[in-house]
């Protein structure tokens, strides 16, 4: 006997993020500026470099399963300060953990080079100095800089952000009391 055939939605989305990661970055970006230019940015979707939108694809296409979603995700990399969700600041920016970022923001100032490597070693120096778990400073740093707990890797996100966008991120968690 036949059946009625079925849409599956989740199949279609699983095919298209495997479509996402498998495509050449660079035949995806004047897709994903498509997608960019609709949402409100601090800058004009047509005037981020190429190599940047090189970058967050590779940073996100395992992580979103659309274009959309894609978009949506980065979108605090193309901001000027960030929007915090409650529940996130509420969990991961306590007093503790906004001392941890004041004390990585120095050092994050300090960096000659500001690389994803570079980054990733003062964080993972501050979280090994003060015998903690590498998330027990990334998240709260996450939170800070990309307003809520899933980005790419931090060292990543922070690469991608840039330093002055970052640290300026960081210096207003830093000035907001904990809730």
């Amino acid at each position: 006997t036949a059946s009625a055939a079925q849409f599956n939605t989740e199949k279609l989305l699983w095919l298209n993020q495997q479509h996402l990661m498998r495509t050449p970055a660079i035949e995806i970006v004047p897709h994903l500026r498509k997608y960019l230019a609709r949402l409100e940015l601090a800058v004009d979707a047509a005037t981020i470099p190429e190599a940047k939108l090189v970058a967050v694809i590779e940073a996100q296409r395992e992580r979103t399963k659309t274009l959309v979603e894609m978009a949506q995700n980065s979108r605090f990399l193309f901001t000027r300060g960030v929007q915090i969700d409650p529940a996130a600041a509420a969990k991961h920016l306590t007093a503790e953990a906004r001392a941890l970022l004041a004390e990585l923001a120095s050092r994050l100032t300090a960096l000659p080079d500001w690389t994803a490597a570079a980054v990733h070693e003062a964080v993972q120096a501050l979280a090994a100095e003060r015998s903690l778990g590498l998330g027990k400073v990334a998240q709260p740093l996450r939170v800070a800089v990309s307003g809520g707990t899933v980005s790419p890797p931090i060292d990543l996100t922070l690469h991608l952000l840039g330093r002055d966008e970052t640290l300026a991120r960081l210096a207003a968690v830093a000035s907001t009391p904990a809730a």
